[in-house]
């Protein structure tokens, strides 16, 4: 376990660069794909399928275990109630190993603690206000990351551009 933090270290990042990032690009755009083109298709049709929707007043998570427990039963709630817990964990995991990671490049590594501080205060505060603010205040995070996001991604896209036209003339010839 102490080998594998070592190695996502911030200091030791630079040594695992990948010698293709596009080829990585593309590789990790498969994620969103496959979630939405196959499970919300899976999960939508599974909904609409099932008849709860025309039923019950339930949205999200709800709805979705009750169409599955209507077509499948209790193994099919069991299913819901296992992605739901799996997706919860690895969410705040990701969420707390990618945002210390750009902490640290943004005010050095060693502030990249600070952030596991207060991203685990929110978490405390997240689970003693009501579901309505704890959303409302994910929900403005969001938004805010959408600004740097949309800035850097505009500032390079010209440097994207050609790193994709490279790779893509080297992988023809």
């Amino acid at each position: 376990m102490v080998e594998i933090s070592a190695a996502l270290h911030p200091a030791n990042l630079t040594e695992r660069q990948t010698k293709e990032p596009v080829r990585e690009g593309l590789v990790a755009m498969l994620g969103p794909i496959i979630d939405t083109l196959l499970i919300c298709t899976a999960t939508a049709l599974a909904i609409l399928v099932s008849g709860v929707w025309e039923s019950s007043s339930n949205n999200g998570v709800t709805l979705t275990a009750n169409a599955l427990y209507a077509l499948l039963g209790a193994p099919g709630l069991l299913v819901v109630v296992i992605c739901t817990v799996c997706f919860s964990v690895t969410t705040i995991i990701t969420y707390s190993f990618y945002g210390s990671q750009c902490a640290s490049y943004l005010f050095g590594a060693r502030n990249g603690s600070n952030y596991r501080w207060v991203f685990t205060g929110f978490i405390v505060i997240s689970s003693v206000i009501s579901l309505e603010t704890a959303i409302s205040l994910i929900d403005i995070a969001f938004a805010l990351m959408a600004i740097p996001t949309m800035i850097s991604s505009m500032l390079l896209a010209p440097k994207v551009k050609a790193a994709a036209e490279d790779y893509f003339s080297r992988l023809r010839s």
